[in-house]
């Protein structure tokens, strides 16, 4: 039999009596050499078990094939069933016809995820977790949830680097605590500001806690109206426009979305309830004010201002650092057919929206697109509302609007 033991975060004691069990009866001992020495002092250290170090899975499956007549245990940090190596070894197992009970079994173990929520007092139901272990995570989006996080860190995402996104987002006074060497002698929970913890050097295997953003998403669910905004001489979408936007572009939570001409923020705000990161290009002095206080009357971290004049060259270069799923051109400024060019042929975005006022920029818009590369939707809306004079409800009209949708194919 082939055991997969959860070895805990590192303190021997915390392994369980089924692991324990099973170290002591293997015949061989395969996993990290860390996470081997670690559980030694409650095994017997003269165990005649043998130890191979490994810790690539195909290696591992490779190496039990060869000794499969042999009681078997293979050693992880942490549980077998949380963000482990385990889990990858298991797909291998399932993909050469193994099966769980009767050729291989599995032993928790106390993951530094718990051991790490119970030092703190807080209960892992109420917390959103995060793996910065070998994959690409966006922290402001994950703290737009309105719940506290628990990050586990890896190389590229470490306390440092998340802190700094933290903190650039606006979100540096938020309180952190950092776990280091959880469950060792030298174990130290640090509490911190996400601010100053970016200015710090930590392990790179931390686990860091961060403080629940009160105002994050504060109108998730609300209602955006043209009268929740703050306004200024600077125009506004319409609450109706914005809602046709958000049905042709369907940003996900993972998409990054531009809004090109952002004015106010209007349209730039629905994204960011949204979508997991908005860039709101604008050049306007008053307007790139607008688009920052609404941003944080909104609570929305996950918007990115850029200001300055747009062309296609600007957005080429910016594209380096966040490449969009879709964008809005809310505004161009004389720049349309550059700005397209970049969008269509250099980017190749999947989804443009694009309004239009006037005759001249909806015959300038849709004479842009390839229709061998994208399918395009024009669709004029007009808006007719009610207001009270005396004792009737008269009918005013607001200026209709073409939106030009164009598709991939």
């Amino acid at each position: 039999m082939i055991h997969l033991i959860g070895c805990g975060p590192g303190d021997p004691e915390l392994i369980t009596a089924e692991g324990k069990h099973a170290l002591s009866n293997s015949e061989l001992w395969i996993g990290a050499a860390s996470v081997m020495e670690s559980v030694l002092p409650e095994t017997d250290r003269k165990s005649a078990a043998r130890r191979i170090q490994l810790t690539d899975p195909e290696e591992i499956y490779k190496n039990c094939i060869e000794h499969k007549e042999e009681e078997i245990s293979v050693l992880y940090r942490g549980d077998v069933s949380l963000y482990s190596g385990a889990l990858k070894l298991c797909e291998i197992f399932r993909r050469e016809g193994m099966i769980l009970e009767r050729d291989y079994h599995m032993i928790p173990g106390v993951s530094s995820l718990s051991f790490f929520a119970s030092r703190l007092g807080v209960a892992l139901s109420e917390v959103r977790v995060v793996s910065g272990h070998g994959k690409e995570i966006d922290p402001v989006r994950e703290m737009m949830a309105g719940q506290p996080v628990i990050f586990f860190c890896g190389t590229k995402w470490n306390v440092r680097t998340i802190c700094e996104a933290l903190t650039k987002a606006g979100l540096g006074k938020l309180s952190c605590v950092v776990g280091e060497q959880l469950s060792y002698p030298l174990e130290t929970l640090t509490t911190i500001s996400a601010e100053n913890a970016s200015g710090e050097d930590w392990n790179p295997l931390a686990l860091l806690y961060v403080e629940k953003a009160e105002n994050a998403n504060a109108f998730e669910n609300l209602r955006l109206s043209d009268d929740t905004y703050i306004r200024g001489e600077v125009p506004l979408s319409k609450e109706e426009i914005r809602s046709v936007v958000m049905g042709y572009l369907c940003p996900k939570d993972t998409d990054c979305v531009w809004d090109i001409g952002a004015g106010t923020g209007g349209v730039t705000m629905e994204l960011a309830r949204r979508a997991g990161h908005v860039v709101a290009f604008e050049e306007k002095e008053e307007a790139l004010h607008l688009i920052q206080e609404n941003r944080e009357k909104f609570g929305a971290y996950n918007v990115e201002i850029v200001p300055g004049k747009v062309t296609g060259e600007s957005l080429l270069g910016y594209a380096n650092e966040t490449a969009p799923a879709s964008v809005f051109v809310g505004g161009s400024r004389g720049e349309l057919q550059g700005i397209l060019e970049v969008l269509c042929n250099r980017l190749q975005v999947p989804k443009i929206c694009i309004p239009a006022v006037s005759l001249e920029t909806l015959h300038e818009a849709t004479k842009y697109f390839d229709e061998d590369k994208y399918v395009v939707t024009t669709t004029e809306i007009s808006v007719v509302k009610t207001t009270k004079r005396g004792n009737h409800s008269m009918l005013v009209p607001n200026s209709p609007v073409f939106l030009i949708l164009a598709e991939e194919k």
